[in-house]
């Protein structure tokens, strides 16, 4: 091989290794952008709930929470407090990263589900009665 068709392989080898390391930095660029964002839209998706304080009432009032917003009875990623006597008619499930803390009652008529890494907290003098079924998995109870 001659000098000069080993110095344009050179070259050529070159000018292929910028591209793939130009490109390998784009994709780790879009992918951390991708992570960013996805970290961001979880925690802007969590909400906290807190039901009034010595109040008796309905988990599908508004007046039970506050501030005036209704949690879905399959929790998210979100935080829930319960400080009065709450009764959820049917089943409440509670998932994905969800905490949940009783510092009252809670009273659920229907199946109780809690799963996938959730925390289920009882305050002294909290009180969860089931009366239907109640399942856990992958449950951190405090």
């Amino acid at each position: 091989m001659s000098t000069e068709l080993n110095w344009k392989l050179h070259v050529e080898f070159k000018e292929q290794m910028g591209s793939i390391k130009l490109y390998f930095l784009v994709f780790l660029k879009a992918t951390l952008g991708l992570v960013v964002l996805l970290m961001v839209s979880v925690s802007t998706f969590s909400q906290d709930y807190i039901s009034n304080d010595n109040y008796e009432g309905n988990w599908n009032e508004l007046t039970t929470w506050e501030p005036y917003d209704i949690p879905s009875t399959f929790i998210s990623g979100d935080q829930i407090d319960i400080y009065g006597k709450i009764t959820q008619i049917g089943g409440l499930d509670i998932s994905f990263g969800s905490s949940l803390t009783i510092h009252d009652t809670l009273i659920v008529e229907g199946d109780f589900s809690v799963s996938t890494s959730s925390d289920l907290y009882f305050e002294p003098g909290g009180v969860l009665i089931v009366i239907r079924k109640y399942d856990s998995i992958g449950l951190n109870i405090f």
